[in-house]
């Protein structure tokens, strides 16, 4: 189901479900379809409690994204190594773990790169089988216009590189822009299989139903006497 389709669907459910109760109530697509992405990343992080497998039809590829320069070395929190580039991804969704970034590296996918989430990426270069081989720090603290920084070490082990490919499960496709590239639009699939999407629908649903109705109790007025 397209991304606009399935907020149009939980509009529709909800309408259905109040039987006409409320003809002069709005519901935003909009808003529906940012709560639909908010349900999706509680599931998500559920799921992945369960193990890498569960996830697997939530993962996204996104291709061609372009490297920057800039010597980032003197950031405070890089103690070793030597850091002149990097890249900004998606926002990814919180998961157990970190496992919501399975890959990034060359576009052939011929290396993965090493991922660190924490201030252990300054111990890489100390690692005596591995030391020389590209890594990358995942600074999930940086997170502005729905992106995140992640730096880049040992990049000349890899000629000509120019553009990285990255495999993660974005927490919203929405609301964010990469240069001219990687973009989603509402008129795209959502990021998720058929089963979650109906189970997204369902809950939405009964909770803008539930919550209405709790609202909405009718006042009777106490006809009951006492008899004596």
């Amino acid at each position: 189901m397209k991304i606009i389709e399935l907020g149009s669907a939980i509009r529709n459910h909800i309408i259905d479900g109040l039987g006409g109760e409320t003809p002069n109530t709005s519901y935003s697509r909009d808003q529906l379809i940012d709560e639909a992405f908010i349900y999706r990343d509680r599931l998500i992080f559920e799921l992945s409690m369960k193990g890498r497998h569960e996830l697997s039809p939530f993962y996204q590829t996104l291709d061609a994204i372009p490297i920057m320069e800039a010597d980032l070395s003197t950031n405070p929190i890089i103690k070793s190594g030597i850091c002149r580039s990097y890249i900004r991804i998606p926002i990814p969704s919180v998961t157990y773990s970190n496992v919501s970034i399975e890959y990034i590296g060359p576009v052939s996918k011929a290396k993965s790169f090493k991922l660190y989430f924490d201030d252990r990426f300054n111990h890489h270069t100390f690692r005596l089988r591995t030391s020389k081989e590209p890594y990358a720090y995942v600074d999930l603290d940086s997170a502005s216009d729905g992106l995140i920084d992640v730096m880049l070490f040992n990049l000349n082990k890899i000629k000509d590189l120019r553009y990285l490919t990255v495999r993660e499960i974005i927490s919203n496709p929405l609301s964010f822009q990469i240069a001219d590239c990687c973009t989603l639009a509402e008129e795209d699939e959502f990021p998720a299989p058929l089963y979650v999407q109906d189970m997204i629908i369902d809950k939405i649903v009964q909770r803008y139903v539930t919550q209405y109705r709790q609202l909405h109790i009718p006042d009777f007025p106490n006809k009951q006497t006492d008899k004596t």
